[in-house]
């Protein structure tokens, strides 16, 4: 059967779904990942239209991006809106809980160049802030909503955002690369993991959590944060959450994962994650654009142009990022083994990090290695969030991770 929520595919046959393969494919998902997306969303029955004799990569994306597409841009409100009843006093909740979300978002950027007035006292920051909220309010006002009236249906979007950022890498490429030339074990061993369903599963499970936990957090209870999210998605769309801004800093932080201006931005001396990993995405020619309908694969080089599916691919860039980065450092014997001990404790141990690593990179990166290289944490299935409390790190982490660590569990 086909899912009955949501938009479906159409025309894309369980025949068509086994030619994928011979689709001259050269990202970094296979078989299991393909499977894993679309086992809900292949057609069955005892008929089949007959599909073309292959399914190629841009045969694929077209249906992806007509998947998100159709979420993206649904503009017809739920005929009931959600009701929440909690009291909050604190930002952001406290601001969505204005009812209007054109109202919620000029609150929350007016609170944060309040903030910098304050503490800052940077007129020209000011005057940047203040001028790109109005901008970013244009382009809300002006865009369709993506109304979502359940969570199954971001679920969805989710899986199909991770899909297409992982299936527009050019394996090639990036393994070519002075920095991830890995030899044949390492290299095996990340497609491996990047292609295990249950990895994906656990990497969806992490994209929502931060999100609960960057821009929905109001209580220890993850069903409580999970309403707060369903009411925003249900009465405001899914493209409200890409116009969130971090309120108490002054840097550019902003959407669903409070992304900031140090993992993507403009600089030429310097270095960013995220366009690092989307350097390696694989350019098609405007003539193959026009005729499978894909967007451009691109993400922009700066924050401010971000629409909401560029923001979710961003993201799935930077835990990818910080994952080849703990393949790159760590010593494979190590990592290779507690893989194959307990992998479903090893990935939980993982999201933590690739949670700490979006919080606080280095303190993540340097305690995690350290973490797997002790056996007793191995063979006690310890967590990683109760032994990074042990080490005397800053307090903000473990906060951060305590709430993460919630939230995943929570689902």
């Amino acid at each position: 059967m086909r899912s009955k929520k949501g938009p479906e595919f159409t025309k894309f046959t369980r025949r068509d779904f086994l030619r994928i393969l011979g689709g001259g494919f050269t990202g970094l998902i296979g078989y299991a990942l393909f499977s894993w997306f679309m086992k809900e969303r292949i057609k069955k029955g005892p008929k089949e239209v007959k599909g073309p004799e292959k399914v190629t990569l841009e045969d694929f994306l077209m249906k992806i991006n007509e998947e998100l597409s159709e979420i993206e841009n649904n503009n017809t409100r739920p005929k009931e809106e959600l009701k929440l009843d909690i009291e909050v006093a604190t930002f952001p909740a406290k601001a969505y809980l204005l009812d209007k979300p054109q109202l919620s978002l000029d609150t929350l950027w007016e609170e944060k160049i309040d903030y910098i007035e304050e503490n800052i006292k940077d007129k020209n920051l000011v005057f940047y802030f203040r001028n790109l909220k109005l901008s970013l309010l244009e382009n809300f006002e002006n865009q369709p909503k993506g109304y979502i009236s359940d969570l199954s249906t971001l679920r969805r979007y989710i899986q199909g955002c991770i899909l297409e950022s992982l299936s527009v890498l050019d394996q090639e490429k990036l393994f070519s690369h002075e920095r991830y030339n890995f030899d044949k074990e390492r290299r095996e061993l990340i497609l491996e993991i990047l292609n295990d369903k249950d990895f994906l599963n656990f990497l969806y499970l992490t994209i929502l959590s931060l999100i609960l936990v960057e821009t929905c957090y109001v209580s220890k209870e993850s069903d409580m944060n999970k309403k707060l999210l369903s009411y925003l998605l249900n009465n405001y769309g899914l493209n409200f959450l890409a116009y969130i801004p971090s309120i108490y800093d002054a840097r550019l932080s902003l959407g669903p994962f409070q992304l900031t201006d140090l993992v993507v931005g403009r600089e030429k001396d310097k270095f960013y994650p995220i366009n690092f990993i989307n350097s390696f995405v694989i350019r098609f020619d405007k003539e193959t654009r026009e005729k499978y309908k894909l967007p451009e694969y691109q993400l922009p080089d700066s924050l401010e142009k971000f629409n909401i599916r560029d923001h979710f691919r961003a993201e799935v860039y930077l835990l990818l990022f910080y994952l080849l980065e703990l393949i790159r450092k760590i010593d494979i014997e190590e990592i290779k083994k507690v893989y194959s001990q307990n992998k479903e404790w090893f990935y939980y141990q993982l999201c933590y990090y690739l949670a700490g690593c979006h919080h606080l990179p280095g303190i993540s990166q340097k305690y995690f290695i350290e973490f797997l290289s002790q056996e007793e944490n191995i063979g006690k299935q310890k967590s990683f969030v109760d032994f990074l409390g042990n080490q005397g790190v800053k307090d903000d982490i473990i906060v951060y991770l305590e709430r993460f660590r919630n939230n995943l569990k929570g689902q």
